[in-house]
């Protein structure tokens, strides 16, 4: 009896997967306004096999786990390069370009399936075994395996496709960051995390955009008096039309019974000598705090804990 994962269905993006198809339908209705006599049923037709493979060709590749790609991705990176010096011998030109192969009743974009390829040869050459290099010491090899098939592209021409290889062995390095797990999952997660984080600053930046823009300005507009937390806050305030007597700073305090020191003694309990200054730096954990620069600070300082 056939069994399918679970984990392969609970991992699905289902938003993402009907907002794909949804665009499909789109474009096969828009197919069907074609007139019978230029052959658009037989286009609609044709559309949908190419869809319904496309979907076959999705679940393989979701079926099968990553590792078992990666530990080919080095047969996949020679056939690739194989792929695109055919294409020069080869290929098809249209409009000046040659950049399909016709293999049967169909034509490729070498360039195109490699993309894929040169990530698997990434993957590949980032958890090798021998690849003891710091993450940043990778670039390198990583730029080498780029350079051939970049060239290959380049002559199609194809500048587009070049261009978006090149930033790839950057992120994936950066992305990786040299931590102690060396499989493809650290790196994929590594990648995915910094996709997150950019994602949450970008939304944060829009949303506080649109609420300064609309709610935000109403309601300093209209309010008698406004309190900031710094001098930076009245300044913005200021700037976004806000009369300056109308705002008054107060910065964020923090009671007595909180610096009262510890019955217990936090310096002994961080083992630090009782005449070492201690440095403090208060905020949540966010890249506008800016934290590292606090560490920074301090590692320059002489005798600061």
């Amino acid at each position: 009896m056939l069994k399918i994962d679970r984990r392969l269905v609970q991992n699905v993006d289902w938003l993402l997967l009907a907002s794909a198809l949804a665009v499909v339908g789109v474009g096969l209705v828009t197919l069907g306004y074609i007139p019978p006599s230029r052959g658009g049923s037989v286009i609609v037709w044709r559309q949908l096999v190419w869809v319904g493979l496309g979907l076959i060709a999705l679940t393989v590749a979701a079926s099968t786990h990553y590792r078992s790609l990666v530990r080919a991705a080095p047969a996949f990176y020679i056939l690739g390069l194989g792929l695109l010096v055919a294409v020069l011998v080869l290929g098809r030109t249209v409009s000046g370009a040659r950049r399909w192969l016709p293999l049967g009743l169909v034509s490729v974009q070498p360039a195109e399936v490699f993309k894929l390829v040169f990530i698997l040869a990434l993957v590949w050459l980032l958890t090798s075994r021998w690849a003891q290099l710091p993450a940043r010491g990778m670039v390198w090899p990583a730029l080498g395996i780029l350079a051939l098939p970049t060239l290959l592209i380049i002559k199609q021409p194809d500048l587009g496709s070049a261009v978006v290889l090149v930033p790839v062995p950057w992120e994936a390095t950066t992305s990786y960051g040299g931590g102690t797990s060396r499989g493809p999952g650290a790196i994929l997660a590594a990648s995915r995390r910094r996709q997150r984080e950019r994602y949450t600053r970008l939304r944060s930046r829009l949303l506080k955009a649109a609420y300064d823009g609309t709610v935000g300005r109403l309601v300093a507009g209209g309010a008698a008096r406004l309190v900031a937390t710094s001098a930076l806050e009245r300044a913005e305030l200021v700037e976004d039309g806000v009369r300056p007597d109308r705002v008054a700073v107060r910065a964020n305090g923090i009671g007595e019974d909180v610096l009262t020191p510890a019955a217990d003694g936090l310096r002994a309990r961080l083992g630090v000598p009782p005449e070492a200054p201690v440095v403090l730096a208060l905020g949540r954990i966010a890249r506008k705090k800016n934290h590292p620069a606090v560490a920074r600070a301090v590692a320059v300082l002489p005798g600061v804990m």
